[in-house]
């Protein structure tokens, strides 16, 4: 039998010698031989092209985690977890990494997701977490990770809006105000947010007029929020907020092994506070560690003050 296939430099022969010793035999080429062959040789080439020019097409690319043995496709394995990087973040403190933060974040506007800060310092406006699905903004580790104020601004350097998505868990990071202008807020949750989680959170302000967190707003409540192992503790306060006091409170806030500093609470319910530290020092703005306004269902277990 003739010539199966070419690919231009070489040339497969019409007959292969059988694996046998036994027989010596030679056979002709089957047509699915040659297919098997054609489909090895395109992806050697395909790998060794990918060598040659450093960069391998995720679309082909296929990976297998140590100690699997299902390989993936390389996109669908950096689709895991987005990389801030990725979209152009430097995490070189000096750059504003306000919209590349903000593009990650967008980019899991339809599925939800994690959204990964490796060890550096990202310079902010403003981030908005407003998708309908479940996100988690997750750095290395805190004061490795940091979000820094923008000088002059009144932020909130990072806010999640409860008319679009509902369920947050931020983890490991820092957020710095110490560049902020007074009255500047942190984190804020607003218009509702609802069922959020923060791990091992640190949050830095500057000035007694800083909200270091704000749970609820003015016109909104919210409920279903946990700080664990958290430090609220820099110049500034943690404010939990129900609203104007003819609306629902904000209910169901917990802080479980925190540093605190000043906490202000005005129409709550169901707050607690278990565990940690309350470590403030009263101020002009605020003559208590602890101010409650309005406020029922509130548990202080086990605090110690230093």
């Amino acid at each position: 039998m003739g010539t199966f296939i070419t690919d231009g430099a070489s040339v497969l022969p019409g007959v292969k010698t059988d694996a046998r010793p036994s027989t010596g035999a030679s056979t002709e080429w089957a047509a699915t031989d040659a297919n098997e062959v054609r489909s090895a040789l395109l992806d050697l080439r395909t790998a060794a092209l990918a060598v040659q020019s450093g960069f391998v097409d995720p679309n082909v690319a296929m990976v297998i985690a140590t100690g699997s043995d299902t390989p993936r496709a390389l996109q669908d394995r950096f689709a895991d977890v987005v990389n801030v990087k990725d979209f152009g973040a430097t995490g070189l403190g000096g750059l504003d990494d306000t919209a590349a933060i903000q593009a990650a974040i967008d980019s899991l506007a339809a599925t939800g997701g994690t959204v990964y800060f490796p060890p550096g310092q990202y310079l902010v406006t403003a981030i908005n977490l407003a998708g309908p699905y479940t996100t988690c903004l997750a750095g290395s580790e805190v004061e490795r990770t940091v979000l820094l104020g923008t000088t002059g601004t009144t932020g909130p350097v990072l806010s999640i809006d409860g008319n679009y998505i509902s369920e947050v868990v931020i983890r490991q990071m820092t957020v710095d105000m110490w560049a902020n202008a007074a009255n500047a807020t942190g984190i804020m949750l607003k218009n509702g947010a609802r069922r959020c989680l923060f791990e091992k959170v640190q949050v830095i302000g500057n000035d007694e007029s800083h909200k270091l967190v704000s749970v609820g707003d003015s016109v909104t409540a919210s409920h279903d929020v946990a700080f664990n192992s958290c430090e609220l503790d820099g110049d500034g306060y943690v404010y939990v907020c129900g609203g104007s006091l003819s609306t629902e409170p904000t209910y169901s806030v917990s802080f479980n092994k925190c540093r605190l500093g000043i906490v202000d609470a005005l129409n709550v319910a169901a707050l607690v506070i278990r565990g940690g530290t309350i470590n403030g020092a009263a101020t002009v703005s605020h003559t208590a560690l602890i101010k409650l306004r309005t406020a029922r269902g509130v548990t202080i277990d086990r605090k110690r003050h230093v």
